[in-house]
């Protein structure tokens, strides 16, 4: 097992100019600070730090984050500035830091736990137009990281937003131990092979929909792909013998967007949205 690497303390000077104020987070692969701007003294940042032992993997991440600065778009924090320590061979991302609470803690105050289809798709909505908004950047920027713990509500706003995405895969504000508890239910099984693509991002996003219109975590991949070469039933019950009071086109659209083959799911997140929506209006 690989130690922890060290990190700032608290009150720790980094470029001259940002004041570590707290550590949010860290495991093997580095660590999250909150920041405060000398220049602005209100003003907080989250700075993460990754370490990578290769240069190849070091200028990949450093590559990403530049076209990360570039973004623009409503559910997504900004990235402000990206910077390296060549002692350390660790790359830093200045971002916005989003004040706020995560979707499992939203999830944990609806009535049952559980939030009825307009309410979820409304949830959901930023979400999923943001991943849309970075599946069509050129090349299509991939998140592969996409939990509930990585959606905040803000405390100033009502629209969520996904604070970790394309560039540190591997990371999240949580401990290492919350995030791989967290990481295993919403994670595509291609992505247990280290491949993430378009469809992993697709089936995350409908195993949160899963989450708030069941008020359950749904199994996880590698649990269903044990019991499927066992010859046993798929444990994913669909989310109408959940909430009964799912129409069953929803549940067959959430169904096949957490299919095990990849090939199976719907092949745009776009597509998936509209089968959704059709639902609602059909509703409606």
């Amino acid at each position: 097992m690989h130690d922890v690497p060290s990190t700032f303390p608290v009150g720790s000077l980094i470029r001259g100019r940002y004041v570590i104020v707290d550590l949010l987070g860290q495991n093997t692969s580095g660590a999250v600070y909150l920041v405060r701007d000398t220049r602005s003294q209100m003003h907080l940042f989250v700075l993460k730090e990754v370490i990578y032992a290769a240069r190849k993997a070091r200028n990949e991440v450093t590559s990403d984050a530049a076209v990360l600065s570039r973004l623009n778009h409503p559910a997504l924090p900004r990235i402000y500035q990206v910077f390296y320590s060549n002692k350390h061979d660790r790359v830093y991302i200045l971002m916005d830091y989003i004040k706020g609470c995560n979707l499992e803690v939203v999830q944990q105050h609806l009535p049952g736990k559980r939030a009825p289809l307009p309410q979820a798709i409304t949830l959901i909505s930023p979400i999923i137009d943001a991943v849309s908004y970075l599946h069509r950047q050129q090349p299509p920027l991939i998140p592969g990281n996409i939990k509930p713990s990585n959606i905040i509500l803000p405390k100033t706003g009502s629209t969520l937003v996904l604070v970790d995405f394309v560039g540190i895969k591997e990371y999240s504000l949580d401990t290492a131990t919350t995030l791989y508890q967290s990481t295993l239910n919403y994670r595509a099984p291609e992505q247990y092979g280290r491949r993430t693509a378009v469809h992993a991002d697709i089936y995350a996003l409908a195993a949160i929909l899963y989450m708030l219109l069941t008020g359950t975590v749904p199994a996880a991949a590698y649990h269903r792909l044990a019991l499927l070469d066992l010859k046993r039933p798929d444990p994913l019950l669909p989310v109408n013998q959940i909430a009964s009071s799912l129409p069953v086109t929803v549940a067959q659209a959430i169904h096949r967007a957490m299919s095990i083959n990849s090939h199976d799911r719907f092949p745009t997140v776009e597509q998936f949205w509209e089968a959704l929506w059709q639902v609602i209006y059909a509703t409606q």
